[in-house]
């Protein structure tokens, strides 16, 4: 498992496995190894590159929003070829991709203007 370091670059991603039917969000500093980790079934949605910090920020609000809306996944660490059950929530989720995307968007926008 790779560490996260906010004094380096990072990037927060959006991914989705069809066959899991699971949506994931996570950060690293390496995307392309963190997605070869995670395997190819995981389809990338998302990614967005900036300061270690301002990715951690982002991350932890955008958990917070998203288990305020949905429901636990069944998916396990078991399932994946790599952990983060704990980012993963279900793709027939009632919110779109559009709509975290959307959340995302003003979500950079208001933490980029602090």
């Amino acid at each position: 498992m790779m560490s996260f370091d906010k004094d380096k670059t990072g990037w927060l991603y959006l991914i989705e496995n069809r066959k899991l039917k699971a949506r994931k969000f996570g950060i690293t500093n390496n995307l392309e190894q963190r997605l070869g980790q995670h395997g190819f079934e995981w389809e990338v949605v998302f990614a967005y590159h900036h300061n270690g910090w301002m990715v951690a920020i982002l991350e932890s609000q955008l958990k917070a929003w998203i288990s305020g809306r949905v429901k636990p996944t069944t998916i396990t660490n078991d399932d994946m070829s790599h952990n983060g059950a704990s980012e993963t929530y279900p793709i027939n989720w009632r919110v779109s991709n559009k709509k975290v995307l959307k959340y995302l968007t003003q979500l950079i926008a208001a933490v980029s203007h602090k």
